[in-house]
């Protein structure tokens, strides 16, 4: 198990728990809130692996769902 961190800054993007931003993986494009971060691999030369915890909710249920995508995928801070 990882780290669990509250805000990461990846130069382009501050990204913080529990604030929506635009978000765009192979699975999944839209405005997502971030519900959990964490550092999944140590530090290397190339940096350290984060990956972002998104709610996905149903408009017709309003059931949630969780995803996993990497910090990378985080394109924007819609707040």
């Amino acid at each position: 198990m990882g780290m669990k961190i509250q805000s990461i800054n990846t130069g382009d993007l501050n990204v913080e728990v529990d604030k929506p931003y635009y978000v765009e993986s192979d699975e999944l494009t839209g405005v997502f809130k971030v519900t959990h971060l964490e550092v999944t691999a140590a530090p290397t030369a190339s940096g350290v692996e984060v990956r972002a915890e998104i709610e996905v909710e149903n408009p017709v249920t309003g059931a949630c769902k969780y995803h996993d995508v990497a910090i990378d995928c985080i394109l924007e801070n819609l707040e």
